[in-house]
């Protein structure tokens, strides 16, 4: 058996679960990425907070799955037969975070590169940590805030 075979073996039963999910949502992050324009597709992420740096509460525990989660992303990310960049893991890894009744922020940033071109990011935090996207984050302003309903005061 592989390492990575046997590596997925060996995780909880739940992290199995959330992987496998993982997978298949980064397929359909893949594809809506592509045939959803962009202005629709931000109403999936949550309320709009204009460009602001935002963080929400969230209990220990739910700090941990997070983690998890984050990690769980990354490793997906390897794994697929598709370019799993930054949009298509947040999309995964919110939607996991929404099952999990857990609150999110979604930050999307851009800079401007080398020759001039517009480089855009997305990463997603929970609490004070950020789970998806942190590789880079801070070269980037940001431009955009999608939150949870949770964080802005209302049940989800």
């Amino acid at each position: 058996m592989g390492g990575r075979a046997r590596r997925f073996w060996q995780l909880p039963h739940r992290h199995k679960r959330w992987l496998l999910a993982l997978v298949l949502l980064s397929a359909l992050a893949k594809i809506a990425i592509a045939f959803i324009p962009l202005r629709y597709l931000v109403r999936y992420l949550g309320q709009p907070h204009h460009n602001r740096l935002l963080s929400v509460p969230v209990s220990p525990d739910q700090q941990q799955q997070a983690r998890d989660i984050g990690r769980l992303t990354a490793g997906m990310a390897r794994i697929t037969p598709w370019q799993s960049q930054c949009l298509v893991q947040v999309l995964a890894a919110k939607t996991l975070l929404a099952r999990q009744h857990i609150p999110w922020v979604v930050h999307f940033g851009a800079r401007h590169g080398q020759q001039g071109d517009l480089n855009a990011h997305a990463w997603l935090s929970v609490g004070p940590d950020i789970i998806v996207g942190r590789r880079g984050h801070r070269t980037f302003g940001i431009v955009a805030t999608y939150a949870s309903v949770a964080a802005t005061g209302k049940a989800f």
